[in-house]
């Protein structure tokens, strides 16, 4: 609560919302990696094997 009391004072409320949409924004990508893991580690590898 103290925390958030000195952040209101010194004016660094306008920095936390670009935060905010920038992991709402990355959520998606992250959630889609961890499903799809398997196909992206599959898909290197077969690509690394030469021959």
């Amino acid at each position: 609560m103290l925390g958030r009391v000195a952040a209101e004072d010194r004016g660094d409320r306008t920095a936390s919302v670009p935060a905010a949409a920038s992991i709402i924004a990355a959520l998606p990508v992250v959630a889609s990696y961890v499903f799809l893991q398997r196909h992206f580690i599959s898909g290197m590898l077969s690509g690394a094997v030469k021959g």
